[in-house]
C-alpha cells in the first residue's frame, strides 16, 4: 500500500571551498533520493505473487513536483511477469521539500507493485527489476558581487590599499540543496573599476552533482501524462535565469544575455562564460555589492535495480 511517511533525517551541509575572492559556498541535498527498492520476500515460487517496494525521500530544498515512478526490466504484460496491482507508471503531484533550518526533513513516499512471478519455471532463475523515478525540480543561488572603484583605493592609506583591494569579487553564495548546483568565479581579477566602460568576466558554473540525468522541464516522461514517453531529444537540458542589477552578458552560451537552456550530462559541470560591462563608475561609488541570482528548473530522474530470485514449480 502507498503510504506518506516523515522520516528523520539531519541533511548533510558542506562548506565548499573559496569561490573568486574570499566567497564561500553553501550546498545541501541532492533533491530526490531512492532510500530503498527491493520484494517482500527473498525467494518465491514459480507462479507465486510478489511485491517490489520503493521508498523515495525530497532531501532537496525544493518541492519536487509531477513525481512518477516506473518500474521495468521484468517484461511486464508478457508471458513472464505480470501486473495483480498498482499502476505503473505510478503518479504523485509533489513531495515537499526539507527544511534545513528547523532541521525539518523533507517528505517520503512508498511506491509498490504486486506482481505474479513467470510461472512453470523449469528451473531456478534470478530476474533483475528496475525503477526509475521521474520529477520536476529547482535550484536557486545568490551570490553577492562587490566592486570598488580605483578612485576609491587611491584615496585609502598605503597600509590599506592592498587589504581593501583583496574585499572585491564574489562573496559568501548562498544554493539551495538540489541534484543541480551552482557557483560563481570571477577568476584572479579583481573587480576594480578604472573607468568608464571597464568590463569583467564572471563565470557561472553549473554542476550535476546528483547521480541521476537532468530532462527539459517542459518534457513529456511516463505518467505526465499518461502514456507518454521522455524524448531523447528532451535529455540533459536545464533552463537557466539570471537576475541582476548588473549588465551580464551569458549569451554566448544561454543564446539570450540572462536566460536560455544549458546542456548537462551526467556527473558533468557546464561553465557559462559571462561578460559584465560597468557603464559608468559613477554608479559604483567607492565600493558597491550587486546581487546576482541563478535560478534553474529542470526534469530530473534517478534509477535503482534489485534481484528477484524465482525457484522452479514444484
Amino acid at each position: 500500500m502507498k503510504k506518506l511517511v516523515l522520516t528523520s533525517l539531519l541533511l548533510a551541509v558542506l562548506l565548499a571551498g573559496c569561490i573568486g575572492q574570499g566567497g564561500k559556498q553553501v550546498i545541501a541535498g541532492n533533491g530526490v533520493i531512492i532510500k530503498s527498492f527491493s520484494p517482500d520476500f527473498e525467494e518465491v515460487r514459480s507462479g507465486e505473487a510478489i511485491t517490489l517496494s520503493a521508498m523515495v525521500e525530497n532531501v532537496g530544498e525544493a518541492d519536487a513536483t509531477d513525481v512518477a515512478i516506473e518500474l521495468f526490466g521484468l517484461n511486464l504484460g508478457g508471458r513472464e511477469w505480470n501486473l495483480i496491482s498498482g499502476d505503473n507508471p505510478q503518479k504523485l503531484s509533489v513531495l515537499r521539500k526539507a527544511d534545513p533550518s528547523l532541521n525539518l526533513p523533507g517528505e517520503s513516499y512508498e511506491f509498490s507493485w504486486n506482481l505474479r512471478t513467470p510461472q512453470n519455471l523449469k528451473v531456478d532463475n534470478t530476474y533483475t527489476a528496475d525503477m526509475r523515478v521521474y520529477y520536476k525540480y529547482s535550484t536557486s543561488s545568490v551570490s553577492t558581487l562587490r566592486f570598488l572603484t580605483y578612485d576609491y583605493l587611491k584615496s585609502l592609506p598605503s597600509e590599506q590599499f592592498e587589504s581593501v583591494k583583496g574585499t572585491s569579487g564574489v562573496k559568501q553564495s548562498q544554493v539551495s540543496g538540489a541534484p543541480i548546483t551552482v557557483s560563481m568565479t570571477v577568476g584572479k581579477r579583481p573587480l576594480i573599476v578604472y573607468e568608464d566602460g571597464d568590463t569583467f568576466s564572471l563565470q557561472i558554473i553549473v554542476s550535476n552533482v546528483g547521480s541521476g540525468n537532468a530532462f527539459n522541464s517542459s518534457a513529456q516522461y511516463p505518467g505526465y501524462p499518461d502514456g507518454s514517453t521522455l524524448s531523447s531529444d528532451d535529455l540533459y537540458y536545464v533552463d537557466v535565469n539570471i537576475d541582476t542589477d548588473l549588465n551580464v552578458d551569458c549569451s554566448p552560451v544561454l543564446g539570450s544575455p540572462k536566460s536560455g537552456s544549458l546542456r548537462l550530462t551526467r556527473g558533468k559541470s557546464k561553465t557559462m562564460f559571462c561578460t559584465i560591462t560597468i557603464p559608468s563608475k559613477a554608479e559604483i561609488g567607492n565600493v558597491r555589492d550587486y546581487s546576482v541570482s541563478v535560478d534553474l528548473n529542470y526534469g530530473y530522474f534517478v534509477d535503482s535495480s534489485t534481484s528477484v530470485n524465482v525457484l522452479k514449480a514444484e
